[in-house]
């Protein structure tokens, strides 16, 4: 549509085509995008984290955010493995 909208403007085949930018970075954005939008519809932990860490490749805000979520997802495991081991009886080692 992007394509379409600019040739509405000016008939120049040539100069619209380089103006959207090189081919191959172009498809990588959509492929990053829709692959993001894919598995930000899963609730799958590792469907997220991996959507992350291609965007990651991108650029710095998706970097910032592969960590932010693997240092939650990394909290979330402790407190709900510390939630898990509570009532457990506590692990008396020997007295000396």
């Amino acid at each position: 549509m992007h394509i379409i909208d600019r040739l509405a403007a000016t008939n120049d085949v040539e100069a619209v085509l380089r103006a959207i930018g090189d081919p191959q970075q172009l498809a990588a954005q959509f492929t990053s995008q829709i692959g993001l939008r894919r598995e930000a519809r899963s609730f799958s932990p590792w469907s997220l984290l991996r959507g992350m860490l291609r965007w990651s490749v991108a650029g710095t805000a998706g970097l910032l955010s592969f960590v932010l979520a693997l240092f939650g997802y990394g909290c979330a495991t402790v407190f709900f493995s510390s939630l898990l081991l509570k009532p457990s009886p506590p692990i008396v080692l020997g007295s000396g």
